[in-house]
């Protein structure tokens, strides 16, 4: 599978993972898979669907897609007929064809599905033909991110281009649990940091999403709060830290000389 890759491309693979792998938060990590992967992979829509740790969706980012889409496929699509077409099996290989790696990267030719409510009132209307999709997961193997890719014209993803996504998958696998392992440090760093008073435990998960690079709104989702109440955590772990925004305190934890600080119960 590997030998099928042109020499000229191994150096772009690289570039690729170096530059991915220069993301330290999640959600920008997998944002920035998409962006730079259609230099050698290209594609005319793109979906990226956060999962929280109930195997919902909790946010997302479009390449390409109108919202209305998403929000159709989110709240009725993925679950008709069952959990045949949900995003967690779209990506596992159960509904897909031309597979290179079962456990990994797919295609999907949409001309061979025949249950017609999800390909008339979903997949044709966007002119989607053909899709290829995988998942992404954390430390402790837990489905936290799934990308689709679509094309719309009539020429359907190259074994080439298959066999590029199958070489740099494992590497953003691994790439992306290691995020998670660094983020579950960064729920530790936060004893060690100076502070007017301790930080409760609801403070310290939102100090762990914005490691994250979880924005507030989506914050609000996950942890389903509201956006002013997301607004007012933050504000007191910014007062109690005496930082000003999320890049001070982002400093601030990776300093782990500081004196600790305990947690209410």
């Amino acid at each position: 599978m590997m030998n099928q890759l042109r020499e000229s491309q191994w150096e772009q693979v690289n570039q690729f993972l170096l530059t991915c792998g220069n993301v330290r938060a999640p959600r920008d990590f997998c944002v920035e898979i998409v962006r730079k992967i259609s230099s050698l992979v290209p594609f005319d829509q793109a979906r990226i669907y956060f999962i929280n740790d109930n195997g919902m969706v909790y946010d997302e980012a479009l390449f390409g897609v109108e919202k209305a889409w998403s929000r159709a496929y989110i709240d009725y699509f993925s679950r008709i007929n069952g959990v045949k077409w949900s995003y967690s099996n779209l990506t596992s290989g159960e509904n897909w064809r031309g597979l290179v790696n079962q456990n990994c990267w797919n295609e999907m030719s949409w001309d061979s599905v025949q249950e017609k409510e999800f390909l008339l009132g979903y997949i044709r209307p966007q002119g989607i033909r053909y899709s290829v999709g995988f998942s992404l997961h954390d430390a402790n193997n837990m489905n936290k991110c799934c990308v689709c890719f679509d094309r719309t014209g009539q020429t359907g993803f190259t074994g080439e281009e298959l066999s590029y996504l199958n070489v740099v998958h494992p590497h953003l696998e691994n790439l992306h649990k290691n995020l998670y392992v660094g983020n579950v440090c960064a729920q530790n760093y936060h004893t060690q940091m100076e502070a007017d008073e301790p930080l409760t435990p609801r403070e310290s998960e939102i100090v762990a999403l914005l490691c994250e690079g979880v924005t507030p709104a989506a914050m609000s989702k996950k942890l389903s709060l509201s956006l002013a109440t997301i607004y007012k955590h933050i504000a007191n772990i910014h007062k109690k830290l005496h930082v000003s925004n999320r890049q001070e305190l982002l400093l601030k934890l990776i300093d782990t000389n500081k004196p600790s600080v305990g947690l209410h119960a």
